[in-house]
């Protein structure tokens, strides 16, 4: 009896749970009414498609049978088919990719549905980079990514959702997959089209979709065209990279930084490790630009680009409020690190010269010019600092400290050799930059006349009056 009792009383509590409220059977009277209309205008969108995709096909027919007549035919019919078909295929996209975004497309359905958006990008694609090459006015860069992305989805769809037994179907499949194999081009040249549009976030985008092809079509990774595109990605990333320093988008940058390295373009590859810190400077990022420097030091040592950040570095020391410190830390720094680098070298002497320690100066600046025959700096302050110590001695020839002509002999003899040792500096600095006297004329000049050779200083007077 307690059994029994117990089966009816859990008989009336689940009828009580599956019972529902008269408001409960309205919403989900009104959910399925909502699904249902929902399914029909998916259902709507996919027989939208399929039918525009049929109009085009007919409009294609009328054209080919038209241009059959030879000279007989009408032209202006072909050309007006060629703009209908143009907006039909641009409408047709649109539609199919509203009924995939439904998510209700049946499965049976999806291949067609797929199979036009094919046919349909196809077209758009090929009209869009004629406007390209001959009636620019009427290229739409939008209009070209519709039909790229439709071409690759269209033919993903296909090869998805194609039926292999059924031979009309496999060989869609077939020309689908010929045609994925060599579609990633087409993102190379959306990414520089948007690039040219100055629309980088959708540049990026197109840049992404093109890296990542061979990953979100695996059915083509191997294929020559994916595998090794005729489209370099560090080439592209590059010109992204390049945009996005322009517009300072730091953000962007950092993303394709170690991608637009690659590029094998040695001034494209200095602009990429030089550009990065300098964004971080003009944002007032001062530690992390630093840093970001130093990094550059550290991996490019003996490229443009890592002497370059050294000057940065040692102009930025140079003009710190009590920065003495700091410089002569940093330039000691380089010279442990990098011996044998020219810059490291020039930029001790400059830290030995600024403190007025010439002799020291010399030293690193001759160590700099031996390193690059060709850095005229190097030549020029090597010159400059036994031209300052020769005008040091000079002063105490003239002032009260000589005791005795035999002195006065010994500083004069002194300065002379002084100047001698910076003659041939300014003299090659003069050799390479004619065109710029005001580096070599005056010192040039007071050389000469020091050292005995009034004729060479009174030809050096036309550039010192």
């Amino acid at each position: 009896m307690k059994k029994l009792l117990c089966s009816i009383f859990m008989l009336v509590l689940a009828t009580g749970m599956m019972a529902q409220t008269p408001e409960e059977k309205l919403a989900a009277k009104a959910a399925k009414k909502e699904a249902a209309a929902r399914q029909k205008a998916a259902n709507q969108l996919v027989s939208t498609v399929i039918d525009l995709d049929a109009q085009l096909q007919a409009l294609n027919a009328e054209i080919r049978a038209e241009e059959a007549k030879g000279e007989s035919s009408n032209d202006r019919l072909i050309l007006e088919n060629h703009e209908k078909i143009h907006k039909l295929c641009v409408e047709g996209l649109d539609k199919a990719n509203e009924a995939l975004a439904t998510g209700l497309v049946p499965d049976k359905k999806k291949f067609d549905v797929y199979r036009s958006m094919d046919d349909m990008s196809v077209i758009i694609i090929n009209n869009q980079l004629q406007f390209y090459q001959n009636e620019k006015d009427k290229f739409d860069v939008n209009e070209f990514a519709k039909g790229v992305y439709g071409i690759c989805e269209g033919c993903h769809g296909e090869i998805t959702y194609g039926n292999r037994n059924d031979d009309m179907q496999l060989m869609c499949i077939k020309n689908a997959e010929l045609k994925m194999a060599n579609s990633n081009l087409y993102l190379a040249y959306l990414c520089q089209f948007y690039i040219m549009d100055k629309n980088l976030e959708q540049a990026c985008k197109a840049l992404d979709a093109y890296i990542a092809y061979p990953t979100t079509y695996p059915e083509v990774a191997e294929a020559e065209g994916v595998k090794n595109p005729k489209e370099p990605v560090a080439k592209h990333a590059f010109n992204v990279y390049y945009t996005a320093a322009n517009e300072k988008n730091f953000d962007i940058m950092s993303k394709y930084y170690d991608l637009a390295l690659q590029y094998d373009d040695e001034a494209s590859h200095n602009f990429v490790v030089g550009s990065r810190a300098q964004i971080l400077k003009q944002s007032g990022k001062t530690e992390e630009w630093i840093a970001e420097l130093r990094r550059i030091i550290a991996d490019n040592s003996n490229s443009d680009a890592g002497e370059n950040a050294m000057q940065q570095l040692m102009s930025y020391y140079t003009q710190k409020e009590d920065g003495k410190n700091d410089v002569d830390a940093y330039t000691r720094e380089l010279i442990e690190k990098y011996p044998a680098n020219k810059t490291a070298n020039y930029c001790r002497g400059f830290a030995m010269y600024s403190v007025k320690n010439y002799q020291e100066a010399i030293k690193y600046f001759q160590k700099s010019a031996d390193i690059d025959p060709t850095f005229i700096d190097a030549f020029y302050n090597c010159g400059y600092c036994w031209y300052e110590l020769g005008l040091q001695k000079a002063r105490t020839v003239s002032g009260k400290g000589m005791k005795s002509q035999a002195q006065v002999n010994a500083a004069e003899a002194e300065v002379k050799k002084y100047f001698k040792n910076a003659q041939p500096y300014f003299e090659k600095v003069r050799d390479a930059q004619p065109e710029n006297p005001d580096r070599w004329a005056r010192p040039l000049q007071i050389i000469y006349r020091n050292t005995g050779n009034a004729a060479a200083a009174k030809e050096l007077e036309q550039y010192t009056k």
